[in-house]
């Protein structure tokens, strides 16, 4: 028998948690029927096994129960914040195009208290769904305060334009400075990392891609991209036809400076997506071929999938079976709420699950903890393993062994709560 030592802190001693359930979710191990997780105070696991031998083998550890099932805390790896007072505004089904005319003018004529009251509820509804941490990307960082509001952690993907970089004679530094000067009001949320990113292939000229990409992997950090989500986008980039060459003519784009003459994947490998040590993350792939897949998987980039926004926009589905099959790295995201109607995880999980019935449920739940932390870089998160730090969640489920993960992954749970902060 092993004792567990007392762990310090602030100068005294505080006795590790055993936390039981009938269910734990390890996602990187079976479940666990009748199970333990033994956490420090600092949220770090300890142990993770059969509640029973977890008890035997730390009996001066402190108990309580939980019933249902214990799973790590969720990784919404893309979501936008700061569209959230546009909730159930923006019609959907004519196409990316379309949405985005319909969602500018409504945006314009928001008054900035409103924007900030939704804002506020969306980050509290991210975290009270069991969302540990976000991927939040932005054109501007209004968000910043409502993010700073909940326990969540993450990453601020400040999205540039080209028409942003355009107007100043240096973009990337002029966002920089914005994002310092929240910092040094302490207007910045503590547990988030900032990360400049390109907004997609036709809204980023070539030169500001490369810039972007290359600052990132200078940095060894981990940036992101709309890529392949639109019929228009692939007609402008390989053909200059579609709806966006009109629309980019009023911005006072050249024609053909962004008709590339190839697929959005293998271009951004041209523009240096992909040459540092963590590639660009690939969001949507929604009209991903062949050679998007396969220039996407030769270097493992992360392709996030949000569902239940390909859905609202134009009523299809990427080629996730396909994307299994190459084995690239998944993670979920919700969009935001002016294409989606919730913030919840367990919702896009649903919508997979019923899209995809042939496709292991385990997958699902993968790439919604253990996927996100990986595209946001944050190892801690994503699974109930010892050295990890990625939050507890309670979930009331009543399930067999055979049918447990399927039933998280098809039903959004009733009850979620946080049992452990991460």
């Amino acid at each position: 028998m092993s004792f567990l030592p007392r762990v310090a802190h602030d100068g005294a001693f505080v006795t590790p948690t055993l936390i039981a359930a009938d269910w734990v979710v390890p996602v990187v191990a079976p479940p666990i029927q009748d199970g333990a997780v033994l956490v420090d105070h600092n949220g770090v696991i300890l142990a993770v096994g059969p509640a029973d031998e977890v008890r035997r083998s730390f009996p001066s550890a402190s108990e309580r129960r939980v019933h249902g099932a214990l799973l790590p805390g969720l990784v919404n790896a893309h979501t936008h914040v700061e569209l959230s007072a546009l909730a159930g505004l923006v019609p959907g089904g004519e196409g990316l195009v379309a949405w985005v005319q319909k969602l500018m003018p409504l945006a314009r004529g928001m008054a900035e208290e409103q924007k900030q009251d939704a804002m506020q509820a969306a980050a509290k509804a991210l975290w009270d769904n069991g969302t540990a941490a976000v991927g939040d990307v932005a054109n501007g960082l209004a968000a910043s305060a409502a993010l700073a509001s909940q326990p969540l952690q993450g990453t601020c993907f400040h999205e540039l334009l080209g028409s942003f970089d355009d107007a100043h004679a240096d973009g990337l530094a002029v966002a920089a400075a914005e994002q310092r000067t929240l910092v040094e009001a302490g207007r910045w949320p503590q547990n988030f990392n900032y990360v400049q990113a390109p907004h997609a292939p036709y809204s980023a000229s070539p030169a500001l891609l490369r810039r972007l990409f290359a600052a990132a992997n200078s940095c060894g950090v981990r940036t992101t991209i709309h890529a392949a989500e639109d019929l228009d986008e692939i007609e402008l980039l390989l053909h200059g036809k579609g709806r966006w060459p009109a629309l980019l003519a009023g911005m006072g784009v050249a024609e053909g400076e962004r008709t590339p003459k190839v697929r959005p994947v293998p271009y951004l490998a041209e523009r240096g997506a992909f040459a540092g040590a963590h590639p660009a993350a690939l969001v949507h792939m929604t009209h991903a071929n062949e050679d998007d897949i396969l220039a996407a998987a030769q270097v493992q980039a992360p392709v996030v999938l949000c569902p239940r926004s390909n859905l609202h926009l134009g009523s299809q589905l990427p080629p996730v079976k396909r994307f299994i099959e190459v084995g690239l790295p998944l993670a979920l995201g919700t969009d935001s709420l002016a294409s989606n109607a919730s913030l919840s995880l367990w919702h896009e999980m649903a919508a997979l699950a019923h899209h995809f019935p042939s496709v292991p449920p385990e997958q699902w739940l993968r790439a919604a903890t253990l996927g996100g932390a990986h595209v946001l870089n944050r190892p801690w998160l994503g699974a109930l393993a010892v050295g990890k730090r990625p939050g507890v969640l309670g979930v009331h489920i009543s399930a067999s062994y055979e049918t447990l993960v399927s039933t998280l992954t098809s039903r959004p749970p009733s009850h979620v709560t946080w049992v452990v902060q991460p």
